[in-house]
């Protein structure tokens, strides 16, 4: 009933390996969703003094509250921020150390649960999970974290439910529920090792049924309450709601993160489901082509076609093999359920997620891809697992020694096969930079790569500065993505403000023609085409889309005052004065904005005394004083008051605002 000792060998070679197979991400940068997580979070940003409130759920409209509530990864993210003061290196030390725990507490469950085999087969299953490619997005990129803590903690829970089988003591029953709770806060897919246990369970067939049943009624109600609670609190919090309440912050259609998004016959649903299956059971055999990215363009719904029906017979025929052949094929009959039950929650069955597929999607589900894969190459090379009997712990030595060259000879290659195939993978996560160039080409009728090539070129530029090269690559991508679908919004936003910025008023308010026509009832394409026309001096055709802006957006500080101003330019003054004076009360923060409008209204209703004493004030409010007085002297020379104009020049020499010329 007791599960052999291993020797230590096992475990060193475990961490060792899983370290030295992911020792070339750490001088990486941040990449792909580490903005949201990490650069976009200030809790995270302030380190320890900021860890209460990451015990909180934010559900406000902010990329970084949309991240689900997963304290106890933000919490690890926060510690390395405090100890490496932001830098990058000390986070991907810990993704790759955290992963190393993980594949030795794997390995220990996997010889807990197959106790009556030879070490050597959970060891294969391990070295197996280490090497392969389908894990270089989790543990490359930092955010996933996330997948690596719950699973960890998933595990270490799972052992605790095996400990307790052995020994009977209680106390591995609370652990088990601890670990779980743990494993939950760091990611909501912990909740599949709930149908776990209970086929862990039945795989120590010495267990007998009567007792299965009584530890299930023990851990299944334990695990759901923690499912409940934790749940009900995230959901129904209504923190961070009112912080961008009337901002109009557009979340972009979840079609283009997943082209199943808006399928709705159940019988379509099973159909790619089915061809979800296939594509990830390709990823892991043949990884030859991964990608960050499977959204609208690169993947497209199949429903009930040939691929799906292949799917679906391989599926059925695997679970009723599995199900039928759980007592004579233990080992492959739990890998293959694992499998399923794992990626469940990922096919879009019962509740649709905003990507398609990701690897990350496979990283539990790939523990039962490892052990059915192990088992299939073992039976071609006529490997058995049997236990042999030893009052000493197995060496890891001793174990290998007991395969045949070829046995050896096979697993190597294939594992030698799979672990460069990882190690140059871990190059293109390198930043967000190498990740997008690297896979564009694969992802080339994509519409979202096509947008997030683009934005890290507009981020170069902005950092580097700007060659035709380079800004004609990146407009490229823009309009790329945007001929690749009229749903892609930010393309356009980001584009039209590129082409606004650098003086090509005429093709930036294009774009934003018809981004207001896709999107009219958003505020931002209004906002911006409304401020390009002010620009132009074009007031009149400002104020319509200024208004609906501010109709959209009533906390947009930016669209009161361009709009305020553009009814001064159209001499509709009361309605301009009024407009400024709103402002000054529904934006305490802003008032810098409004007094600036003020100064530009009463300018143009040739009140010169009042438009000086509004523009001043700004100065109180944060206003930088040369530019508030630099335009006070030039309204008034504007109107040949020279007089004024020198008396604002002395006193602005007099308090240090200007140099003496």
């Amino acid at each position: 009933m007791g599960t052999k000792r291993t020797h230590w060998s096992f475990g060193l070679v475990i961490v060792l390996l899983a370290f030295i197979q992911f020792s070339n991400t750490l001088g990486h940068d941040f990449a792909w969703d580490d903005k949201i997580v990490i650069q976009e979070n200030d809790r995270v940003q302030e380190g320890f003094s900021g860890i209460p409130d990451l015990t909180k759920k934010y559900n406000s409209e902010l990329r970084k509250d949309q991240y689900g509530y997963r304290p106890i990864t933000l919490i690890s993210f926060a510690i390395d921020y405090e100890l490496s003061s932001g830098q990058p290196k000390l986070f991907h030390f810990m993704n790759v150390l955290y992963f190393s725990l993980l594949c030795l507490v794997l390995f220990f469950v996997m010889q807990r649960i197959f106790h009556r085999f030879s070490p050597i087969l959970p060891f294969l299953i391990t070295v197996l999970f280490i090497v392969h490619p389908i894990h270089v997005e989790v543990v490359a990129n930092i955010k996933s974290r996330d997948e690596i803590l719950a699973l960890l903690f998933c595990l270490l829970s799972l052992l605790q439910l095996l400990k307790f089988i052995e020994n009977k003591h209680w106390k591995h029953i609370a652990l088990t529920v601890l670990f779980f709770g743990l494993g939950f806060l760091s990611k909501e897919n912990a909740i599949v090792f709930l149908p776990i246990y209970l086929i862990t369970l039945a795989a120590r067939t010495s267990l007998g049924w009567k007792r299965i049943a009584k530890i299930a009624a023990i851990i299944v109600p334990a695990v759901l309450l923690i499912v409940f609670v934790i749940s009900s609190y995230a959901l129904n919090s209504e923190l961070g709601k009112s912080e961008t309440a009337g901002f109009g912050v557009y979340q972009e259609n979840f079609i283009l993160g997943n082209a199943f998004f808006y399928i709705d016959h159940f019988v379509d649903k099973i159909g790619n489901a089915a061809y979800l299956v296939l594509l990830y059971l390709k990823d892991f055999i043949a990884p030859y082509d991964l990608a960050y990215y499977h959204g609208y363009g690169d993947l497209k719904p199949v429903g009930i076609a040939w691929q799906s029906i292949i799917g679906i017979i391989l599926s059925l025929g695997a679970i009723v093999f599995a199900i039928i052949r759980f007592k004579k094929n233990p080992v492959l009959a739990y890998g293959i359920l694992f499998f399923f039950l794992s990626l469940s929650i990922y096919l879009h069955i019962v509740r649709t997620l905003s990507d398609t597929r990701a690897d990350r999607f496979l990283f539990f589900a790939s523990i039962g891809l490892c052990i059915v894969f192990v088992m299939l190459i073992a039976k071609a090379v006529k490997l058995n697992f049997d236990s042999t009997e030893s009052a000493e712990p197995l060496k890891l030595s001793k174990a290998l020694g007991q395969l045949t060259p070829i046995q050896k000879g096979v697993f190597l290659l294939i594992f030698l096969i799979f672990s460069v195939i990882t190690f140059s993978r871990n190059g293109v996560w390198e930043n967000d930079f190498t990740l997008v160039e690297n896979d564009m080409e694969r992802l080339e009728s994509s519409a979202r790569p096509h947008y997030y090539y683009a934005t890290n070129l507009l981020q170069d530029i902005q950092k580097n500065g700007v060659t035709l090269e380079k800004e004609e690559e990146m407009i490229h991508h823009y309009r790329r993505s945007i001929e690749l679908s009229d749903s892609i919004y930010y393309a356009r936003i980001e584009l039209g403000n590129y082409l606004l910025n650098q003086g090509k008023t005429t093709e930036g308010i294009a774009v934003f023609e018809e981004a207001v026509r896709l999107f009219p009832n958003t505020s931002d394409p209004r906002h911006f085409l409304g401020q390009a026309y002010v620009q132009r001096e074009i007031y009149d055709k400002a104020i319509p889309h200024l208004k609906k802006s501010i109709a959209l957006a009533p906390e947009s500080l930016d669209s009161y005052y361009l709009l305020a101003i553009s009814y001064g330019k159209t001499g509709q003054f009361e309605k301009a004065l009024q407009l400024a004076e709103e402002g000054l009360k529904k934006f305490p923060g802003g008032q810098a904005s409004m007094y600036q409008a003020l100064g530009c209204i009463y300018f143009d209703m040739n009140d010169l005394p009042k438009s000086t004493q509004n523009t001043l004030k700004m100065i109180e409010h944060g206003g930088d004083p040369y530019t508030v007085y630099a335009t006070i002297i030039g309204r008034y020379q504007e109107k040949g008051d020279e007089e004024n104009a020198a008396r604002y020049y002395r006193s602005a020499i007099q308090q240090g605002y200007m140099a003496p010329q």
